[in-house]
């Protein structure tokens, strides 16, 4: 099948959406399909857009323009506009349309041409709300993929004529491993005590309760991957009186599995706020497929793949003594890492691969 995925994501990006986009073009190209993501202009630097990613280039790639400098209609009429021609005049017209940008699907809604829309959180504002139910309601739109239950139901409210069948709930996933080398080869290699967080640096997703650790716990080694400068700034700021914590900046995704061999136990400690509502975070799937020890927080949409004492040990969000003493448990006790390493591996491979997941959002069509 010809898939063009229609992305509203800058290529390349320090974004976790470019990631996702281009994660997932490669795994329909896995499964036997002809890919062609259609995404925004980044800025490459004269690099493979391709290595940043750790893809290989199994699809190919085709930008447009987005700009910014004039009034939001005439923004909106060029960029779909360019969409449209792009699509139009591909060399072999697409049997799917499949993205994340639904204001792009609409635009090529009408070239009768099947279409699958993802979303990753509950649409913001009315006019994204007004355009997604237009969307769904046209003869040629097959299904809506949703990234967690939550979000599923959340979309059920929203729009009554959907009907479960329309919805296919698909989380997030990651690569498993090179086989040719253990995924946990670097639990051997670092000391017990190496704790690290991969991700944006906003309070949301939990940086307020790692600074929090990083002063309760001097004899633990922070390593903190990911971030925009300015955050990194404050951060660094507001912590400099500690000295067992280290900000790396943003790592390209072919460079990032050295960095993790520096910890084996790590932590994704989201807040409770709408953002957590729906979020299924890319980096807890990288930290299953490294069989690394994940502490995470007790909250539903990480219920829905992460098993207290089964393959991660889920912690409050707000319980900072919890988050200590889980953390002490995990440094001292390798037989748990072991475990709980282990079986998140396992379930990464058996249901949450990228592969496995672009088989699924299309499996029937």
């Amino acid at each position: 099948m010809k898939i063009a995925y229609i992305s509203n994501s800058i290529i390349p990006s320090r974004y976790a959406n470019s990631v996702q986009v281009m994660k997932m073009c490669q795994a329909f190209a896995d499964n036997g399909h002809e890919v062609t993501l259609l995404a925004r202009f980044g800025w490459s630097l004269g690099k493979d857009v391709y290595a940043q990613y750790s893809v290989r280039p199994c699809f190919d790639i085709l930008k447009y323009w987005r700009p910014k400098v004039f009034p939001k209609w005439m923004r909106f009429l060029i960029y779909t506009s360019l969409l449209r021609y792009r699509v139009e005049h591909m060399k072999n017209k697409p049997d799917l349309l499949y993205g994340r940008d639904v204001s792009g699907l609409l635009a090529l809604i009408d070239l009768g041409i099947p279409t699958i829309y993802e979303a990753h959180g509950s649409p913001r504002g009315k006019s994204t709300q007004v355009s997604e139910g237009e969307l769904f309601q046209k003869p040629n739109f097959l299904r809506l993929v949703v990234i967690t239950d939550s979000l599923r139901k959340e979309y059920l409210d929203l729009y009554p004529f959907l009907s479960p069948k329309d919805i296919v709930v698909a989380h997030d996933g990651a690569d498993i491993p090179d086989s040719s080398k253990d995924a946990n080869d670097s639990e051997d290699n670092c000391k017990s005590n190496q704790v690290g967080y991969v991700g944006q640096l906003y309070t949301r997703k939990g940086m307020g309760i790692i600074a929090e650790l990083i002063s309760r716990m001097p004899d633990i080694e922070f390593h903190i991957i990911g971030g925009m400068p300015e955050d990194i700034q404050k951060w660094q700021e507001k912590l400099k009186k500690y000295n067992n914590v280290r900000f790396y900046g943003f790592i390209w995704q072919a460079e990032l599995p050295q960095y993790y061999e520096r910890f084996n136990i790590v932590l994704a400690p989201y807040t409770y706020t709408d953002y957590s509502k729906w979020t299924s975070p890319l980096k807890v799937f990288e930290y299953m497929a490294l069989k690394k020890t994940i502490i995470a927080s007790n909250i539903p949409v990480l219920q829905e793949f992460l098993v207290n004492r089964e393959n991660a040990l889920l912690v409050s969000p707000d319980n900072m003594e919890q988050w200590v003493e889980c953390i002490r448990t995990a440094s001292k006790d390798a037989a748990l890492r072991k475990k709980l390493g282990n079986n998140a591996y396992h379930d990464l491979v058996n249901t949450y691969s990228w592969k496995a997941r672009a088989r699924n959002v299309i499996e029937g069509i």
